[in-house]
């Protein structure tokens, strides 16, 4: 391990902290992938892991109605988790409003099957790239930065760190 790690140069990715994501989203809607810009911001505002956010179906997805006046999202359902088994993510949508209105007209137009962020890990990977290019500044974001975001600005706006924890799972 000491060998490698004198070999190896870490990485750290930059933290996407929801401004910014919903800025990546309109970046994202005038470039014709409004879904992926979607996807950024329910993933900041979540917690999720790329890979997480990215297989979500709208079979996956239950409403307020069912979900005690939140969104609830089934995480690992047909691709395990992290984790090594099926999870479980909730959007209040008291908390965000905005991030609920887009998401039930999602719903609307999409059948049970289809994914809610249609895009892979490349092509998001490429376009936070093209995002960051396009605003003239160097930044590390990847696709895991957005989760990284969450954390960081929830601790910075004073929620505790294990009910942060527990969030992102």
């Amino acid at each position: 391990a000491s060998g490698y790690m004198t070999h190896h140069i870490v990485k750290h990715t930059t933290p996407m902290i929801s401004g910014v994501c919903k800025l990546f989203a309109s970046h994202m809607s005038v470039r014709g992938r409004p879904s992926l810009g979607f996807g950024c911001a329910l993933q900041q505002a979540l917690g999720l892991r790329p890979g997480e956010f990215m297989l979500l179906r709208k079979a996956h997805v239950m409403g307020p109605a069912f979900g005690g006046g939140r969104y609830i999202f089934r995480l690992g359902a047909f691709v395990s988790t992290k984790a090594k088994r099926e999870q479980a993510a909730m959007l209040d949508p008291l908390e965000h409003p905005d991030i609920a209105t887009i998401l039930d007209m999602l719903l609307d137009v999409l059948e049970p099957e289809d994914f809610l962020v249609p895009y892979s890990y490349y092509v998001y990977s490429d376009s936070l790239a093209g995002f960051s290019d396009h605003l003239r500044v160097t930044t590390a974001f990847t696709p895991h930065g957005p989760r990284a975001g969450f954390a960081t600005e929830s601790i910075s706006l004073g929620k505790n760190p294990i009910a942060v924890k527990d969030a992102g799972r």
